[in-house]
């Protein structure tokens, strides 16, 4: 049975992939988020997104109405709020 250590993992897939694996995977994420924040209604609905969850510690002047969709306040609490599709 062969036994490897997440580190030798890394190590492998470091060797394989390029030594810049996370920033390959950073700017393939921002990348997409990019592209979603072009259209966000499209981004929604195109993955099913049914509530958004507003989270006001991490972030506190985030504006939902940048979604640029129907919502509809289900619940809240001091510190977060959810949100319904409509």
């Amino acid at each position: 049975m062969l036994s490897l250590s997440v580190d030798t993992w890394y190590t492998h897939a470091t060797a394989a992939f390029g030594g810049d694996l996370r920033q390959q995977e950073e700017k393939m994420v921002l990348s997409a988020c990019a592209e979603l924040d072009l259209s966000p209604p499209l981004a929604l609905e195109a993955y099913e997104i049914s509530h958004v969850l507003w989270n006001k510690v991490m972030e506190p002047n985030w504006n939902v109405r940048r979604l640029r969709v129907p919502l509809k306040e289900v619940a809240s609490g001091e510190l977060w709020t959810l949100y319904e599709l409509k």
